[in-house]
Parts: C-alpha cells; sequence; structure tokens
C-alpha cells in the first residue's frame, strides 16, 4: 500500500554532521525515508554507513543536524522508541553460551514480550530462519550464517515497524544469504520499513526499492536503481575482440553516433541501446570483412553509476 504524500517521512534526516576528531564521518547528509519497503545505503567500508545507524539509533551524539522518526525527534530512552525500532547490527551481537531459543527470549524480554507470547514469538522465527532444531544448542556450537540468521531474528523478536540492517551478510554462505535475501523480502512485503547497509552492488540491485550512495560521509546520489543508472546517461558497452588490425577511419564508417575506443584489435563502443544496435555493427563488419572473434556487453548497473560518480570503483 503507498503511503500518503502528506505522511511525514519514516525516517528525517537533516544536515547531519558527526566527527571522530579531525575525521569527519558523516557529512551534512539529508536522507528521507517515506516508503514501506527497502531502502538501500551503498558505500565502501569507511564510508560511514555504520556511523549513520548509530547516530539513527541515539547511540552516538553528532556535532549538527536533526534525526526525526515519524516525526518526531530520537529518544532513546523511551520504550516506545525502542519497540518502534529493530537494529541488527553489523557485528554479531548474541550470547555464545546461551542456545538459541535463550538468546531470543532474552532479547524479546527486553521489549516487555514475556510468558506464552515471547515463547511462540522466539519459536515461530527459529523456524522462519531454519534454526528450530537447533533452538536449544548453545550458539558457540553455530556456523557464521548461522549466527548472522539468529542476529537478525533477534532484530525482528518484537515485531518493529522499521528496521536498520546494517550489512547483515557479510561473510556468510551462499544458502543463509538467500535465506535472508527472502525474508527481507516477506518483511517488505508486511509493509515494514528497512533501512539497509551493504556494499555489495548485487544486494542493493536484488532487495531495495530507492538507493542512497554514501562515499566519504556524504550522500552524493540517491533515487530508484532506474533513476541512478539515467546518471550514467543510460550508456551500454560493447567490447569486441577482432581477428586482425583496423584502423579508426575503418571503424567510422560503420560505428556511426557512437564514442569508440580502438587499442590493437580491441574495440570498445560506448552507445545508447547497444543491445539493439549490436546486431547492426556485426552485420556491416561482416560486409567489410572484419571477423569478430568475441563480443560482450556490459549495460548500465550500479557499479558503473559509482564509477561515473567519483572515478573509482566501489572497493578501492
Amino acid at each position: 500500500m503507498d503511503l500518503d504524500s502528506s505522511a511525514k517521512p519514516r525516517i528525517e534526516i537533516k544536515g547531519l554532521v558527526k566527527r571522530y576528531g579531525s575525521i569527519t564521518a558523516i557529512d551534512g547528509v539529508d536522507l528521507e525515508i517515506n516508503e514501506k519497503g527497502v531502502f538501500g545505503l551503498l558505500g565502501p567500508n569507511g564510508a560511514g554507513k555504520t556511523t549513520l545507524i548509530g547516530c539513527i539509533l541515539g547511540l552516538l551524539d553528532y556535532e549538527s543536524g536533526s534525526i526525526l522518526i515519524d516525526g518526531s525527534q530520537i529518544n532513546p530512552a523511551s520504550i516506545q522508541f525502542k519497540q518502534k525500532i529493530g537494529i541488527v547490527p553489523q557485528e554479531i551481537a548474541l550470547y555464545d553460551n546461551l542456545s538459541g531459543l535463550s538468546n531470543l527470549k532474552f532479547f524479546g524480554s527486553l521489549y516487555g514480550l514475556s510468558g506464552q507470547e515471547l515463547d511462540n514469538r522466539a519459536k515461530e522465527l527459529l523456524e522462519l530462519i531454519g534454526l528450530y532444531d537447533r533452538r536449544n544448542h548453545r550458539v558457540s556450537t553455530y556456523s557464521g550464517g548461522m549466527k548472522r540468521r539468529l542476529n537478525l531474528a533477534a532484530g525482528l523478536i518484537h515485531k518493529p515497524e522499521i528496521i536498520l540492517m546494517d550489512e547483515p551478510t557479510v561473510g556468510i554462505d551462499p544458502q543463509s544469504r538467500n535465506l535472508i535475501y527472502e525474508l527481507v523480502d516477506s518483511l517488505k512485503a508486511q509493509g515494514i520499513t528497512i533501512l539497509y547497509t551493504t556494499h555489495y552492488m548485487d544486494e542493493a540491485e536484488r532487495l531495495c526499492d530507492r538507493i542512497a550512495i554514501i562515499d566519504l560521509g556524504r550522500i552524493i546520489a540517491q533515487g530508484t536503481l532506474e533513476e541512478l543508472i539515467e546518471t550514467t546517461g543510460g550508456i551500454d558497452i560493447i567490447r569486441m575482440d577482432l581477428r586482425r588490425k583496423i584502423s579508426e577511419d575503418e571503424i567510422r564508417q560503420i560505428v556511426i553516433d557512437a564514442e569508440i575506443e580502438l587499442e590493437d584489435r580491441k574495440l570498445v563502443i560506448k552507445t545508447r541501446h547497444g543491445r539493439e544496435r549490436l546486431p547492426e555493427f556485426m552485420h556491416k563488419m561482416d560486409e567489410k570483412g572484419i571477423e569478430i572473434t568475441s563480443a560482450t556487453i556490459l549495460s548500465p548497473n550500479l557499479e558503473m553509476v559509482f564509477l561515473h560518480l567519483t572515478g573509482k570503483g566501489l572497493r578501492d
């Protein structure tokens, strides 16, 4: 269900600045998270993602700016604030000497859950994350992926309206990662607001309705995936390996209205609608007796957006 356009943003951040000594970790960030769905915060390690999460939760003081949740200033001491927000931290926050079930019941009790309600909720989540059979085993016996899943369940135990997930799939196996993806999809379908931080391009493309790209503490772009890709001009990159060397004049007779780069027998063509134009190029080159040994197309994606905006790859 779409939110009323007049409704206040679920999370509203204005002019946020956070410093650690001489280092500015958050540099004038403005964000509005309105939709019920997944808002991605994409950036490299050290970009300020975890610091921003800490500020939203009230765990970190900041120099200037404001953070509102549903139109009200954050109040970490308020039980209503705690009940509204769930946190899935980047670092595993579990008790190794307790069982999976005991961990969930402990965290649930912190939010005021008790008795049969707490017991039922903990068992429901353990089934959801595929750990019900291991519910009575100590967490110290769990694999890294199992701990990640339980970490996520601990953040959901109180049925929060807003969930902050900070790099929830770092260092886990593909099976656990896919289970977390499915759980995020399920939460989204329930109308829950999710702020999801990641440095994985494919995750942001797979999960997020809107994405903000953060680098060096600044938001450098935000929008839907389609809107961000448009910032690159929507250009496809065609790479060809040729059987023989050709001159730039030869290729200019074939490739019109597109940017080309030619080095030895390698040709790069940058053009809009590359998939539609590739057969045209190949046909004309065949007519000229220019044999192509291989051809690939790279369509615009978040990696290209980040490179376009910053001049560097995401993991540089």
